[in-house]
């Protein structure tokens, strides 16, 4: 809508100046656009009252819904920044927490947040610290419990950017609502058994770390990637 607004635009504009009677403006006369603002001899008062009527549009479309969605949507992408950070900080204490209780801080936890470095902290030479982490999780449900919280906060707020985002990228709606499945999927277990720490753990890699089990690492984060993207 938008797109085709800008270029409509200067076609609208043009035809106000072409179907007026009044004479040229005084900064336009004697320049090389001046030709194509002078005035039709024939039709002017059609072409004059349909440009001005839909310039009039334009401006209560702009100021009565165009401005009011952007700020509603520039609000739920805050929110859903923030939640995702919150959701990051929170699962990577509980995993340092897991794996050697006393070895999250907020420095640490800060730090894991970035998805390069997540990696190099759990995988390869240090792979150890998330098999020790998911041993943790498995002994002690009190874990598993605040990641299912975060869990449903994030669930919470890809519901709302689906519900109340407008989307103009269907490959970005789709990957949103592939992640509320799957996220949807991991909260509704009702007990804690191998196979949940199984799946909930390889979710959270695949995150944390930027990972996909058929692709490989990837460059950035992709949940930050649809987030930049509402």
């Amino acid at each position: 809508m938008l797109r085709l607004l800008k270029l409509s635009l200067p076609v609208v504009v043009l035809g106000v100046f072409v179907g007026s009677n009044d004479p040229l403006l005084p900064f336009l006369q004697g320049t090389w656009i001046a030709p194509l603002f002078q005035p039709f001899e024939y039709g002017n008062s059609i072409i004059f009252n349909f440009s001005c009527g839909y310039l009039i549009s334009i401006f209560f479309w702009f100021l009565l819904v165009h401005i009011p969605e952007s700020q509603q949507r520039n609000i739920i992408k805050d929110n859903m920044r923030k939640r995702y950070e919150s959701f990051k900080q929170n699962t990577i204490c509980n995993l340092l927490y897991a794996a050697g209780g006393t070895a999250a801080n907020y420095e640490l936890v800060n730090e894991l947040c970035d998805h390069n470095k997540f990696k190099a902290y759990f995988s390869d030479d240090n792979r150890q610290r998330w098999y020790d982490a998911l041993n943790g999780l498995d002994e002690n449900n009190r874990y598993i419990y605040d990641i299912h919280i975060d869990l449903k906060l994030l669930y919470n707020d890809i519901s709302c950017v689906l519900n109340s985002v407008t989307f103009t990228d269907d490959r970005c709606h789709t990957q949103f609502v592939t992640l509320q499945e799957n996220i949807f999927k991991l909260i509704n277990y009702n007990d804690c058994h191998y196979d949940h720490i199984r799946h909930i753990s390889s979710f959270l890699f695949n995150v944390l770390a930027s990972w996909s089990s058929i692709d490989g690492k990837k460059s950035e984060d992709l949940i930050q990637k649809l987030i930049d993207h509402i």
